[in-house]
């Protein structure tokens, strides 16, 4: 939150006639109702865009959402590729698949050589 808040009053103080405004709506993600209730009062401010960098299953939502009203989500970490369903086309996905991700671990485990490995992971959906 800081850094974005940071990179956007950098891009405003400089004097290239650009000038962005921005909501912030925090939330812990813990359930669905706080996803769509973030979502929705999103939907009451003078916001034309949504940036988020939620996972996979709160991106999904929220692109529903949005998607109903013809706004544009930026999901900047979601990866599952469900997301790219037909009828969510106000929704843009920067990160790679994870179809994308494994093959590039298997391509480098190839590269390299490397017959050994080991997986740190964590209980979440990623």
């Amino acid at each position: 939150k800081h850094i974005i808040k940071y990179a956007i009053n950098k891009v405003n103080s400089n004097s290239t006639g650009v000038n962005f405004n921005y909501e912030f709506e925090e939330y812990d993600g813990s359930s669905l109702f706080e996803v769509v209730n973030a979502s929705c009062n999103l939907l009451t401010k003078d916001v034309v865009v949504v940036i988020s960098p939620d996972i996979s299953n709160n991106i999904a939502t929220q692109a529903d959402v949005f998607n109903s009203v013809k706004m544009p989500l930026i999901a900047s970490a979601a990866t599952d590729s469900y997301l790219q369903t037909a009828g969510r086309n106000q929704l843009y996905v920067m990160a790679p698949s994870d179809l994308t991700q494994a093959q590039v671990l298997v391509d480098l485990l190839t590269k390299f050589g490397w017959t050994k490995l080991s997986l740190i992971s964590s209980d979440s959906n990623y």
